[in-house]
């Protein structure tokens, strides 16, 4: 219950940054990473399992970053690493999987309404936020 709420309040305030300022608070992802690894390690052995396959996904996204030379941003990557490290695998996947659909509904919103373009970048973590506490609300 503790990582989920952790969670939450993190994505709150990093989602406010991101909407006004564009990039993930670095501050706030280090007390959030450092959290997560008190919680995993007081959870002993099944905890750290979880800790390193939640890990996976997020080491993916880093490495899109590089690649797409931050079309993903490294501030997403790296939230997306601690929330697979907090909330575990499975629960990471689904919230990806809501973020995304979210963010892709968002996308062609902008496009109908002619307020965007293609190439438009838009903050990422509100999604992510919102994927958690639908998969929390319904998991």
């Amino acid at each position: 219950m503790f990582q989920n709420i952790a969670t939450v309040i993190v994505l709150i305030i990093c989602s406010y940054v991101d909407i006004r300022q564009r990039k993930v608070e670095k501050r706030i992802a280090g007390i959030y990473a450092a959290a997560v690894l008190a919680g995993r390690l007081a959870e002993g052995g099944t905890g750290l399992a979880a800790l390193f396959t939640g890990l996976v996904p997020g080491i993916l996204f880093l490495f899109l970053s590089f690649v797409t030379r931050q079309g993903i941003g490294y501030g997403d990557s790296i939230l997306i690493l601690l929330l697979g490290a907090s909330v575990g695998i499975e629960a990471e996947l689904e919230i990806l999987l809501l973020a995304f659909a979210l963010s892709g509904i968002w996308a062609v919103a902008l496009l109908f309404r002619k307020k965007g373009n293609v190439q438009q970048e838009f903050p990422f973590v509100p999604f992510l936020l919102a994927g958690a506490v639908l998969e929390m609300i319904f998991a």
